[in-house]
């Protein structure tokens, strides 16, 4: 069962989710991942000293895109619902029919 955790906490079955709010949700994922975000890429303790250590790093565009596993999901259910015809990529590409991604994220 592919699921989506909604902002408020509530796990919902991607198949059940409305054509609008697949669609929102696809684009919001979008938009995050071309704009980037920051993660910490390690992260460690030294209790010698009582501190957290974490290397963070920005990330965006494909990179992006791997910390969000539902993706592909969404994508698909959009697909298989008719939905995201000439639809972007989160990329910049643009996605046709017959892929879940543009050519140069397949």
């Amino acid at each position: 069962m592919k699921t989506w955790k909604t902002r408020e906490g509530e796990v919902i079955e991607i198949k059940k989710m409305t054509d609008t709010h697949l669609l929102n949700t696809i684009k919001m994922i979008e938009r995050k991942v071309a704009k980037g975000f920051k993660v910490v890429r390690s992260y460690g303790y030294d209790p010698d000293n009582d501190f957290e250590t974490g290397e963070v790093e920005f990330i965006e565009g494909k990179e992006a895109l791997l910390f969000y596993t539902e993706y592909k999901d969404l994508v698909t259910e959009a697909k298989r619902r008719y939905l995201n015809e000439n639809m972007e990529c989160a990329c910049g590409g643009i996605k046709s029919f017959e892929s879940d991604f543009c050519k140069e994220c397949i």
